[in-house]
């Protein structure tokens, strides 16, 4: 996935570049797991002593979103991490059960039985 597609966003406080790096790389692994030519939006906003952070995702697929928020930049990473990747596996099981669905349907009209005349013997 191209770089443009992503868009970190830090306010009310400057991280690390190790944190930087770390929430990167966690983005950078959600890439893989998204529709081709998703584009990811990171906030991460610091109020006291919480961060929050949100991720969304614009698919051709539909939006995901995810937010969580705790004390620490890392923790509020890999709970982003862990929802977003729930929604993910909720779609994907949505879109294969639907195909493996429309297949076994026609599986059932393209049994030989149906081609049988009533004493079990080929109608064509």
């Amino acid at each position: 996935m191209y770089k443009s597609n992503v868009k970190i966003n830090y306010h009310g406080f400057h991280p690390s570049e190790q944190a930087r790096l770390f929430v990167e790389s966690i983005i950078h692994e959600i890439q893989h797991e998204l529709p081709q030519g998703a584009r990811v939006k990171a906030t991460f906003s610091r109020k006291d002593e919480v961060i929050k952070g949100v991720l969304q995702v614009g698919s051709y697929a539909g939006p995901f979103f995810s937010v969580a928020a705790s004390s620490s930049l890392r923790d509020v990473t890999v709970k982003l991490l862990e929802q977003i990747r729930r929604r993910l596996d909720k779609w994907k099981d949505k879109k294969h059960g639907r195909a493996s669905r429309q297949l076994s349907g026609l599986k059932d009209f393209m049994r030989l039985d149906f081609f049988k005349d009533d004493f079990g013997k080929d109608a064509i």
